[in-house]
């Protein structure tokens, strides 16, 4: 029987390549785009590969309550949470509650939320995968240079967002593995098109992590290519 995925933020770079990916490798692909994005191309192009194409926006709850009821009572094995904004300021003195805001929103509450009004498909799935795209701009050990303030505190906060969960999950013998990833500097329209690792090499690594990571090691950060990266 094959397995379902839902992917959020699924029609355009990391989140169609990982939709593409979870498609090869034979699961049934479900992902999300903002409703402010219906009519644009790349939703098209999504509902070539998904079976389901619901509406979220990680700003709005009702939304993601909507799509969780839309998705219905069907096991879900694997939520991807992916969807997120660009690197901001350069310069923390240029940021201001609005962009600290909107940047907590998208990639903390956002994904919190999803992973709420999704957990009982979670639990349906059986030895379910949450998957937290994040960065290594997240890691406060590994913060060696300034600058990108509000993406690095919001990616610190999913980190320990996804590492909260994961307890949660752990002390209730709910098997749910959660995990934090970081997919490397790949070209995408958030980034400016900066590329380090290419986008076909991440996905397939992000696969790779996801799918061989037990629940003895949930709660742990990861990086593409398999390596522990410490918070």
């Amino acid at each position: 029987m094959a397995k379902n995925v839902l992917i959020i933020g699924a029609n355009r770079g990391i989140g169609l390549a990982l939709a593409n990916e979870f498609r090869d490798q034979g699961w049934v692909v479900h992902g999300s785009i903002r409703p402010q994005t219906r009519g644009d191309p790349s939703a098209e192009e999504l509902g070539c590969v998904a079976t389901k194409v619901l509406e979220i926006d990680y700003l709005d709850e009702k939304t993601i309550e909507q799509a969780a009821n839309q998705y219905g009572n069907e096991p879900l094995h694997c939520l991807v949470n992916c969807a997120g904004v660009s690197g901001g300021p350069l310069q923390w003195q240029s940021n201001d509650g609005e962009i600290f805001t909107r940047y907590f929103q998208t990639m903390v509450v956002g994904p919190v939320l999803a992973t709420k009004h999704f957990e009982r498909n979670l639990l349906l799935g059986e030895n379910s995968k949450i998957v937290n795209i994040s960065s290594i701009c997240g890691s406060i050990s590994e913060n060696d240079a300034g600058g990108k303030i509000a993406y690095k505190v919001a990616k610190a906060g999913l980190n320990q967002a996804t590492r909260t969960i994961a307890m949660d999950f752990k002390k209730r013998g709910a098997f749910i593995t959660t995990m934090s990833i970081d997919p490397g500097v790949v070209a995408t329209r958030l980034n400016g098109w900066k590329s380090k690792v290419d986008v076909k090499d991440s996905v397939r690594g992000i696969y790779s992590v996801m799918d061989s990571t037990e629940f003895q090691d949930t709660g742990l950060f990861w990086s593409w290519n398999g390596l522990r990266i410490p918070y």
